[in-house]
């Protein structure tokens, strides 16, 4: 989950290697402002929704994060939660000025993605359960019809 977050902030491009905006946040005179910059562009859409995101409460946050992606109850309780934690540690005030200027150029590709998902990516576990038998020839008919339609 970590991961994903950092991805979806910019920290981490797609691969997981750390961006120049995760080493610009590395300096602590500028990580606060780094941060929140990395928020406003990544939570475009909450931010377009309310200016002072950042100062919303969690409840009001999960309406919002609620409206726009339209996932239930407990995800968008993560969401909004994850957002509040992050925003307590982030200076969203100065973050336009102090910025570094390389940083704006990092960004650039996480901004298309992140206005697809607002910053979660989601994996689905599938359970199969098998039923008992010692005939191999019921798994193997089994197991080659999930790979005919799954891949």
């Amino acid at each position: 989950m970590l991961i994903s977050v950092l991805k979806g902030i910019g920290f981490l491009d797609s691969s997981g290697v750390p961006t120049e905006k995760y080493k610009a946040y590395k300096n602590k005179s500028e990580a606060k402002t780094v941060l929140g910059q990395a928020l406003k562009i990544s939570y475009d859409d909450l931010f377009l929704a309310n200016e002072k995101a950042n100062e919303l409460s969690v409840e009001k946050l999960k309406g919002i994060f609620a409206t726009k992606t339209g996932k239930g109850a407990a995800v968008v309780q993560k969401m909004a939660g994850t957002f509040k934690a992050l925003a307590a540690l982030a200076d969203f005030d100065g973050s336009a000025e102090t910025a570094p200027e390389d940083v704006g150029e990092e960004i650039e590709e996480p901004v298309r993605e992140k206005k697809k998902t607002i910053g979660a990516d989601f994996h689905y576990n599938i359970q199969i359960h098998l039923p008992a038998t010692k005939d191999i020839s019921v798994y193997n008919a089994i197991f080659k019809s999930l790979k005919d339609h799954l891949l």
